[in-house]
Parts: structure tokens; C-alpha cells; sequence
């Protein structure tokens, strides 16, 4: 995430968007995860894979919400926001440790997406990229400007 203002809605930045289904854990506190109060939604080809992402986060345990989907509420470094075709995502609960950070990177990969963990400094991603496989560390990116860590999530 980045900047404070949200983009203009406009229908045709997302024309394929479909709102997500009552199973998803969608982020209501604060602004919620869209902007304008409304349903939020997402591009239409990535529902698909959201869904097995979610049930192969349900197999391992994992308590996670969607924290930004169409509209975004803020202006994002990816304009794949305003086109609904990627989300943020975080852990909700006490569910973020290093080997769930694998896991849902893990899983996402699984259902034919790529899950990206933004932290804010060098020193978090440092410390995180120690506790993960060999291979893994690629999964956390160094974003400053994040108002916190979490998931950008997008399809492969």
C-alpha cells in the first residue's frame, strides 16, 4: 500500500468484477478493505484462485483477511489495484510468524498465485529472511511507504 488518497471509482477500471462470496474474511475495521463503504470485489480470473487459496489456508490453519481489494482505498505503487486484478491480505489473530509467512506464500503458489510480503525496513525483511528456507527469502520485499506488513497477492 502506499499514498492516503483513494482512487476515483470508475466501473470500467474493473469491468469483470465480481464481489466476493460471505466465506471470505473481508477487513471491517477502520476504512474496511474498499473504499465507499461498498461490496468489495475483484477481478473476475482471480476469484478463481483466491477461492483455493482460501481452502488451502483453511487445511494449514491459517487465519487470514483480505485487507485491500476493488476499489482500493488508497492510491497503490501497482495499478493493478485499480484494475481489481491483485489484493492485500494479512493474517488475522496471532497467526504471524516466519513458517506462516511460508506457509501462505506456499499455499498461494499452490493455487496458481504469487503471494509477496511487504515489510516497511530492511531490518524486519533481514529478520524474517532468516527464519525462512533456502529459496523463500525472495517472497519478502522491502516496501517503505506500507502503512504495515502484509501480503500483496497476485496472479501468476
Amino acid at each position: 500500500q502506499g499514498g492516503s488518497a483513494a482512487y476515483p471509482v470508475r466501473p470500467q477500471d474493473c469491468s469483470d468484477c465480481r464481489a466476493f462470496s460471505n466465506d471470505f474474511n473481508i477487513m471491517s475495521d477502520g476504512l474496511g478493505a474498499c473504499s465507499g463503504g461498498g461490496t468489495c470485489q475483484v477481478s473476475g480470473s482471480l476469484l478463481t484462485p483466491l477461492t483455493a487459496l482460501k481452502t488451502e489456508l483453511a487445511n494449514n490453519d491459517i487465519n487470514w483477511q483480505i485487507t485491500e481489494a476493488w476499489p482500493p482505498t488508497v492510491s497503490h505503487q501497482a495499478t493493478c489495484h485499480r484494475a481489481g486484478t491483485c489484493i492485500d491480505a494479512n493474517f488475522w489473530g496471532s497467526n504471524a510468524t516466519v513458517a506462516n509467512i511460508d506457509k501462505f506464500a506456499n499455499a498461494a503458489d499452490k493455487s496458481g498465485l504469487r503471494a509477496e510480503y511487504e515489510v516497511q525496513t530492511q531490518s524486519q525483511a533481514d529478520a524474517i529472511k532468516s527464519g525462512l528456507p533456502a529459496g523463500s527469502a525472495t517472497i519478502v520485499k522491502v516496501v517503505p511507504q506500507i502503512s504495515a506488513p502484509h501480503f500483496s497477492v497476485y496472479k501468476k
